[in-house]
């Protein structure tokens, strides 16, 4: 199932925008073959405890639901503590952030056969961003 992001109200930082979407697709979010990836431009290091809907909000949202980051679930990491970064700010090494999200639902994780961050050097010519591989089995 793909959930369409784009008709949730369009306010709010991304991480919010992520939190509305859940809620409003809590429904089907509760069933298998779920995937919610992106850039979610969030991470719990930067968590505000009195907001809302922060990333560790999200976080524990979807595991309830049996909804898992793949890439903390194949690496054994905890959020926030991730050794490879997604984003590079400004395109610089010494500034990046793990901010790129694969989520799914246990059914799916159960059959990772790898989770891959892509090189810094390969990609920083095309983007900010690195790209995070997620291979499953069918």
């Amino acid at each position: 199932m793909v959930l369409n992001m784009g008709s949730i109200i369009p306010d709010g930082a991304y991480i919010e925008q992520v939190w509305k979407a859940v809620h409003f697709y809590e429904k089907q979010i509760g069933r298998s073959n779920i995937i919610i990836a992106g850039d979610f431009n969030s991470n719990s290091i930067w968590d505000r405890s009195h907001r809302i809907g922060n990333h560790s909000d999200l976080v524990n949202k979807l595991s309830c639901n049996g909804i898992q980051s793949s890439y903390h679930n194949f690496n054994i990491a905890r959020q926030g503590e991730e050794l490879e970064k997604t984003l590079y700010m400004y395109r610089h090494e010494n500034k990046g952030y793990h901010i790129d999200y694969c989520f799914m639902s246990s059914d799916l994780t159960s059959r990772l056969e790898s989770v891959r961050v892509g090189a810094y050097d390969d990609w920083i010519k095309l983007s900010d961003h690195v790209p995070l591989i997620v291979d499953i089995s069918i």
